[in-house]
């Protein structure tokens, strides 16, 4: 689209447009100065949790009867 174009289209109007940055405001991570006492019970959860995933990835009775199916 050249200029002529353009005038035509929006028969000679002018226009200006102008835009303004929005500031924001962005949290510091907060937990930096946490209680060690916090950050150790939140490890511990964190170790149980990785505890019952660890079992939950055997499943001794499945893998008897595929065993048991395997034999036959």
């Amino acid at each position: 689209m050249n200029n002529d174009d353009f005038n035509k289209k929006f028969d000679g109007m002018s226009f200006s447009t102008s835009w303004t940055q929005q500031t924001y405001n962005v949290q510091p991570y907060s937990n930096w100065n946490q209680p060690i006492s916090s950050i150790n019970s939140q490890l511990a959860v964190i170790e149980a949790i990785d505890n019952i995933v660890q079992h939950m990835a055997v499943y001794p009775d499945a893998e008897k009867l595929l065993e048991d199916i395997r034999i036959k």
